[in-house]
């Protein structure tokens, strides 16, 4: 491990002179929060997730020094106090889902501005839980095998909290004086929800999955706007989106997006504090099932420059989480 920690020093002073930028001492902190859902996980993984969250729970990493994530959360054995239960292939182990914190980790770490990793692994194809949009996004760790997560710190102090709350895996992550930043990712009311149900056509679920996990976590303050396209992207190959068919159902490049456009719109369509700014709907060509009414069937378009834009004018912050389970995509809008 001493080795590894070198050599991550090492690889942190070549990023350090290149474009990346520096937390100064002294500045104000600034948080940065992930989730991911324990919707339909067992006792027994609920239990281990928690248990390694309360390792993480308040764990400084100074700037300079190297996150472990297998040094700080320890063994996953019987005498840490780990049960057997489901890890992100499905397989029941001792400690199954230790994993899902470092997966939120990784999203809190990425969004904070960590972009390169010393070791980084993936469930890949293996992935068989929810609480990542794919196993491309699920991190793997495992004591045993010495399969760890590291970074090195360029960025500046930082604290980590790490939560269960309300079904939720949470992790904030505070740059600079943890005291001044507090709060909860779940504090406050949830306002809006909705669901919508997956076709079976897997190429539809995966470019739906891609844009609401793009959408997962966007927070909206007061007069600010958002633009499904601009959080998105193009549906390109080059950003993973595959042929499918759209909402009238001809076949194009990230057909089923727009299903994560709808199920957003049902979620905030009545919230009193959002104003409709631009909404484009299939009408009469809407010929898929996942909403009921040709009027909720959202219809968007990069290249065509067709986008549903809302503006939030509350006076807190609105959330947006996006996820999937079973099936079906979800859609829950906090207000605190």
């Amino acid at each position: 491990m001493e080795m590894k920690k070198l050599i991550c020093m090492l690889l942190a002073l070549l990023i350090a002179a290149g474009s990346f930028g520096a937390f100064a001492d002294g500045e104000a902190a600034n948080a940065f929060q992930s989730y991911t859902t324990l919707y339909a996980s067992s006792d027994a993984k609920i239990y281990n997730v928690e248990l390694a969250a309360e390792r993480l729970n308040g764990y400084v990493l100074e700037k300079g020094e190297v996150f472990s994530f297998n040094e700080i959360i320890g063994p996953r054995t019987q005498e840490y106090g780990y049960k057997v239960a489901e890890n992100g292939r499905g397989v029941k182990v001792r400690g199954g889902g230790a994993a899902q914190l470092a997966t939120t980790v990784y999203y809190a770490v990425m969004d904070a501005g960590i972009n390169a990793f010393h070791e980084l692994h993936f469930y890949g194809d293996k992935f068989a839980d929810n609480y990542a949009a794919s196993g491309d996004m699920a991190v793997l760790v495992d004591y045993a095998s010495e399969t760890d997560f590291v970074f090195y710190n360029y960025l500046g102090d930082m604290t980590f909290y790490a939560e269960v709350i309300n079904g939720w895996l949470s992790c904030k992550i505070v740059l600079g004086d943890a005291e001044s930043v507090g709060g909860s990712i779940f504090q406050g009311a949830m306002v809006g929800s909705a669901t919508t149900a997956f076709a079976s056509d897997k190429n539809q679920k995966t470019n739906a999955l891609l844009a609401a996990g793009s959408i997962s976590g966007i927070t909206l303050t007061y007069g600010q706007t958002f633009s499904f396209n601009t959080i998105v992207g193009p549906r390109t190959q080059e950003a993973g989106y595959k042929l499918a068919v759209n909402g009238r159902g001809a076949k194009v490049r990230g057909g089923g997006s727009a299903q994560a456009a709808s199920t957003l719109y049902l979620a905030v369509k009545n919230l009193p504090n959002v104003y409709m700014v631009e909404k484009h709907t299939y009408g009469d060509r809407y010929n898929q099932t996942y909403v009921t009414f040709p009027e909720d069937a959202i219809m968007v378009d990069y290249s065509g420059a067709k986008d549903f834009r809302f503006t939030y004018y509350g006076n807190k912050a609105l959330t947006i989480y996006m996820y999937e389970v079973s099936g079906i995509l979800y859609c829950n809008v906090y207000e605190r």
